[in-house]
Order: C-alpha cells, then sequence, then structure tokens
C-alpha cells in the first residue's frame, strides 16, 4: 500500500445479481505519485470444508465443461430482472457442463449451464471526485478447463434456467489418476489481496485492490472415492 495517504472516501453499494447476491465498498486512498489505490471488498459465501460445500449447495455433480455458451450481464434491473442493468455490467460466462453423475440433488437433464463470474465494470470516484470507468477481472474467477473432469458444488437459477457456484470454493479438479485438485483462488493465496492497474490518461493510473477470504486447502491429494464418500456422509 502506499504510504502519504491524504484523504479516504468510503462508499458502499447493494446491487441485485442473478446467481449472487452481495454488498460491494470500497475506498479512495489518494496519493502523492498520481495513483489513486481503490480497495474493494465483496460478500460472497465461504466453505472451508466439503461438509460445508455439500451444505450450501442444491445440486452436486461430476462431469466436464465442453464449451462456453454466451457472456451476458449478471446485473440486473432491480424493477425487471428479465432486463440488464443499464449503469453496470458484471459480466458471466455461461458454460455448457455435461453431468456424467448427479451426486446429490435433483437433475433430469444430462447438461446444464453453469454460469462463473468474470468481471465487472463500472464508474468509481476518483479521490477529487472526479469519475471514471473501470473493468477488472473478478479476483475468484479461474477459466474452468474444457473436458476435464470436475466435480462441482451448485445452486440453482430459476429465473434463467443455470447453475451457479454456492459459495467459494466450488470446483474439484480430478485428475488423471483420480486424485482431487481444489481450484479456488482462495486457497493458500501469495496475499490476501488482488491488485489490477488501470491508467486513466498518460498522468494518471489507478490500481484496484481486491481483499481475497483466505482458505485451508484439506481436499487437493484426496482420491475421488475419499471425496464421494465424505459428500455422501
Amino acid at each position: 500500500m502506499k504510504s502519504n495517504k491524504k484523504s479516504i472516501v468510503y462508499a458502499v453499494f447493494s446491487v441485485l445479481f442473478i446467481g449472487l447476491v452481495g454488498v460491494f465498498a470500497y475506498n479512495l486512498i489518494k496519493s502523492d505519485n498520481k495513483i489513486t489505490t481503490i480497495h474493494t471488498t465483496a460478500d460472497y459465501p465461504i466453505s472451508e470444508s466439503i461438509r460445508e460445500m455439500v451444505d450450501n449447495s442444491d445440486l452436486v455433480v461430476m462431469g466436464q465443461f465442453k464449451n462456453m455458451d454466451s457472456k451476458w450481464n449478471m446485473a440486473r434491473n432491480p424493477n425487471n430482472i428479465q432486463e440488464p442493468d443499464s449503469n453496470l455490467y458484471v459480466e458471466g460466462h455461461m458454460y455448457n457442463f455435461k453431468v456424467e453423475k448427479t451426486i446429490t440433488g435433483k437433475l433430469n437433464n444430462e447438461e446444464i449451464k453453469v454460469n462463473i463470474k468474470y468481471s465487472t465494470e463500472r464508474t468509481y470516484k476518483d479521490d477529487d471526485r472526479s469519475e471514471f470507468q473501470a473493468k477488472t477481472i473478478d479476483p475468484l474467477y479461474i477459466e474452468p478447463e474444457l473436458n476435464a473432469n470436475y466435480i462441482l458444488f451448485l445452486n440453482y437459477d430459476e429465473n434463467f434456467d443455470n447453475y451457479y457456484g454456492s459459495s467459494e470454493p466450488f470446483l474439484i479438479l480430478i485428475e488423471k489418476n483420480n486424485i482431487a485438485k481444489l481450484i479456488s483462488n482462495t486457497v493458500n493465496p501469495i496475499k490476501s489481496y488482488n491488485e489490477q492497474e488501470i491508467e486513466i490518461n498518460d498522468k494518471k493510473k489507478v490500481v484496484i485492490s481486491s481483499e481475497v477470504a483466505q482458505i485451508k486447502d484439506n481436499i487437493t491429494g484426496k482420491t475421488l472415492e475419499q471425496i464421494i464418500n465424505e459428500i455422501n456422509n
């Protein structure tokens, strides 16, 4: 974090997302070297064990991501959720996922759509109260590996007939030797925040720093059989 702070402004926004409900907050911190640091936080459910992952989920399935189906705005008009929000763009990546096995929950389809939040584009206010647009990649986003075997912990979005991660983490990769690997940016991160630098003009830069939760990985290294048994018990 830069030193010589001169001013701090705090703002909180509550936004309607499809598949994600939370509170977004940011602090503006002015420094002397033409770099403004914005610290952001967001509420999202965290699971620190397989039991918590199962308890937070409507559905647990095993299968493969086949391809990305579409991109869409997860932020919706609060007065009509069939319309996107006109002031905020939260990009979701919709994947086609082939289900090989339903471990818990009920499912009649062999293929489902799984939404993963990718980025947020919004208007921020600078330290001098001027506004600017910035797009940031979600600090929790990890692009799934196509055709690899995963176990997914999901909730259902009845408004748009798709599924999304029930908590963080929600992906377990099953490697070729049937050994599990937990996939999440919350697992043993190098630091507890993610920084993205954005150049506003030739005289000014903004660093958006996003807080990232940290959890202990109790899953990686277990066999597929052990994971299935823990899910079902």
